[in-house]
């Protein structure tokens, strides 16, 4: 038989339960009987049992709570007469004087048990000497006075004994001399009248030391003693405080003491001027909320006098994102270092200095950066880009810095919480987030406390770069900045700026303790946290280039859809090419063939193409696409076609080393510029393509060799500048024909034809 483990109450304790307000009444082997208290509605009175085993319950849940011997008539009666309280509620200069008041009273009670215990050891006994009886301590005033000292003494032994400062001054006839210019903390002790006071209410109450507590924390007059006439002026005067126009409180004075004067008048006996502190202690009894939203405003005061409270406790990684932006303190240089190498003095001079913008998403339950992105601009590319980061793993972004801590945390979000900034709001970022099946979260505006875990992490970045960033620093306001020349002095580039941020944020922040983690840093915690309950997958290749990927529009060929020189093909897409051709005249028109596709151009081993409503993957025909970004691979082959002018078609074996060296001379530079790959724009993808790959083939290792094209080594600053060149050649030549159609539009309107040239 299982021994039941009983719990021990009092008849006069007081319970609270989730079931409501009870009183022990019996005891059993089993369990209790409580009577219900009156509570609200509830009469109370009715009996209920409970078994040990649900008492216990009670005690883990954490709305229980047991006030011992509530019912107590002692304790009614002080509540009663005391106000109530506890020592918990008390000040600790207040519970101090109680239990020193204790102290007093216990000694007393000691010494006068001692003296009747040794009055009836003296009567069992027959005195040996005629000595008279030494007078024992007696509950009277005159004895207590009598027995002071020794009261005294055992009160300092009591304190001693504790350990605790500030014992009474000693007996120096008793105790032995303490040693020269020794300072002392005592405290006077009471009189005779008071201990004696003491003593009899603390049997009263039954040794309950709160029975000491004197009421004078309740006493005083604490209203302001002016008149009634000069009460009756601020009354009037001291609420025109609370105003959108703001008056000072020396003008409210000025005005109450203008009042006064017209008053003083019609009276015999003027009366006085009111101070400025009596005006600042009647705009004190103010209600702050209403004095603050008058004179300041809605969001001023609902910022500043905001109810800070804890947010409910995530324990699960990935789960709740947080997503904000914020303006680097400081000014950079427009362009990566590659380029800059190569420019000119006067090039130098005219580049751009301005203060980027750091996209920064954040996991809640172990504070962990999920995403680090720098724009220019606050666009929904970057609200993408830095979604696009939480669902995907960073590793070669800590290696392109060289950052010693992991980043390879990649989850599908289950709730996301942005404010109603520009890029949150743009359509691109809303179809994003649905596709991913999160719930989108747009707290209150004007409220950044409900996005706190964000904005802290903002504050924090913020400190990290302005305590170790010392180049181009921007400040609050004018007055702040003096005479810094924060422009003048940016020598940032982007790429360095973005190596600084991340090895601050994974280096330092990832790996300090954070006090809310309990001491633990954000990349334990995600491990804690990770083992425990686990972390929801990141999207598939196929899903993440569906929600992130380039949106073109290609048309079918027999060959496949044709993407940056590649042909990409399908089993669904050789279907659709089939069915497009086999209408009544055997024939179909390009825009017949035209589908959608969308392509990451970090990896270009395969597109998605939608078709008929639904997308399908395409495969690319060359297995070596497998891994490459279109960065690299429109400067690889851009850079081999300037060097082989004389043919179209390219050896595999050729790109394919070529690749290989451009890559590695370029990864370092492309990965740091935005603490991203470098992502091409849907119309610098057109132009690259109409330019680069419009005459270009791949042949297979078997076609006769071209010669070496690798003479003169390739630099990162050359591939940036040639491709430059080539995308502002395509510019020049698309205008120069738009101005030529314009003018051919504009003879034909006037009547002229080719025979009018002959």
């Amino acid at each position: 038989m299982t021994k039941v483990r009983k719990v021990l109450l009092d008849t006069t304790d007081l319970l609270v339960g989730p079931m409501g307000s009870y009183r022990p009444v019996a005891l059993s082997d089993d369990g209790w009987v409580f009577t219900q208290v009156a509570e609200g509605l509830n009469p109370g009175g009715l009996a209920e049992s409970f078994t040990h085993v649900e008492i216990r319950g009670w005690m883990k849940s954490t709305n229980y709570a047991r006030y011992p011997y509530y019912f107590d008539p002692s304790k009614a009666l002080h509540r009663l007469a005391k106000s109530g309280g506890d020592f918990s509620a008390m000040e600790t200069e207040e519970a101090d004087r109680i239990l020193w008041r204790e102290d007093f009273c216990e000694s007393t009670l000691e010494l006068h048990a001692k003296g009747k215990s040794e009055k009836a050891a003296r009567k069992g006994k027959k005195a040996a000497t005629d000595e008279p009886a030494p007078k024992r301590l007696v509950l009277t005033e005159v004895s207590i006075e009598e027995h002071l000292a020794d009261i005294v003494d055992s009160v300092n032994a009591r304190i001693k004994k504790r350990g605790e400062a500030g014992a009474l001054p000693v007996d120096r006839k008793r105790k032995r001399k303490l040693r020269a210019y020794v300072k002392q903390t005592s405290r006077q002790p009471p009189c005779a009248r008071s201990i004696l006071q003491w003593t009899r209410v603390y049997k009263r109450e039954n040794c309950n030391p709160l029975a000491l507590r004197d009421r004078q924390a309740f006493s005083g007059n604490w209203k302001m003693k002016i008149g009634d006439e000069r009460a009756e002026i601020m009354s009037v005067e001291v609420p025109k405080y609370a105003h959108e126009g703001r008056p000072l409180p020396a003008t409210i004075r000025k005005n109450i003491n203008d009042k006064i004067d017209d008053l003083n008048e019609q009276r015999e006996v003027p009366l006085p001027h009111v101070d400025i502190r009596t005006v600042y202690r009647a705009i004190e009894r103010l209600d702050k909320y209403q004095t603050m939203f008058l004179r300041e405003g809605k969001e001023y005061t609902n910022k500043h006098l905001a109810w800070v409270a804890s947010d409910y406790r995530n324990d699960h990684v990935g789960h709740r994102i947080q997503i904000d932006e914020w303006q680097v303190d400081l000014y950079n240089l427009a362009l990566t270092s590659g380029i800059w190498e190569h420019l000119t003095d006067e090039e130098k001079r005219r580049v751009k200095k301005l203060r980027r913008w750091l996209w920064i998403a954040i996991d809640t339950a172990s504070r962990m950066t999920l995403g680090l992105f720098l724009s220019e601009t606050q666009a929904v590319e970057g609200a993408l880009a830095v979604l696009e980061q939480v669902c995907s793993d960073k590793t070669h972004l800590a290696l392109a810095v060289g950052a010693k801590s992991r980043w390879d945390h990649a989850v599908t979000p289950k709730l996301i919480e942005t404010d109603w900034g520009a890029g949150y709001i743009r359509s691109r970022f809303r179809r994003a987030v649905a596709d991913l099946g999160c719930i989108k979260v747009f707290p209150e505006a004007g409220n950044p406390g409900a996005r706190g875990y964000v904005e802290s992490m903002a504050g924090t970045a913020a400190i990290l770069v302005a305590e170790r960033i010392k180049l181009g620093k921007a400040w609050n306001n004018p007055v702040a900045r003096r005479d810094y020349p924060s422009l003048d002095r940016a020598g940032l580039t982007d790429d360095e700026l973005a190596y600084a941020i991340l090895r601050l944020i994974l280096d330092c922040y990832h790996a300090s303790p954070h006090s809310e983690l309990r001491g633990a840093t954000p990349l334990d915690e995600w491990d804690r946290l990770e083992v425990l309950h686990g972390a929801p997958p990141p999207p598939d290749r196929a899903m993440h280039r569906s929600l992130f990927g380039l949106i073109r529009w290609r048309v079918v060929t027999n060959q496949g859809v044709r993407f940056l020189g590649n042909y990409y093909r399908s089993a669904e897409l050789g279907k659709f090419f089939i069915s497009a051709r086999s209408n009544i005249e055997g024939r179909s028109t390009k825009k017949q063939r035209e589908l959608e596709i969308r392509v990451d151009q970090k990896n270009l081993g395969a597109i998605s193409v939608n078709i008929r409503g639904r997308l399908y993957p395409l495969v690319c025909e060359d297995p070596d696409m497998e891994g490459r970004d279109a960065a690299t691979w429109i400067a690889t082959v851009g850079q081999i076609k300037d060097r082989n002018q004389r043919k179209a078609e390219l050896r595999r074996s050729v790109v394919r080393q070529a690749y290989a060296d451009v890559e590695a001379l370029t990864q370092g530079a492309q990965k740091r510029s935005t603490i991203a790959p470098k992502l091409y724009s849907a119309e610098e993808i057109d132009r690259a393509e109409e330019l680069i790959f419009a005459t270009y083939e791949m042949a297979e290792d078997d076609a006769p060799d071209t010669g070496d094209i690798f003479t003169n080594p390739i630099t990162p600053g050359q591939l940036a500048r040639d491709l430059h060149a080539r995308l502002q050649a395509a510019d020049k030549r698309i205008a120069k024909d738009a101005r030529q159609a314009e003018i051919g539009q504009t003879l034909e309107g006037r009547g002229h034809h080719e025979d009018d040239w002959g």
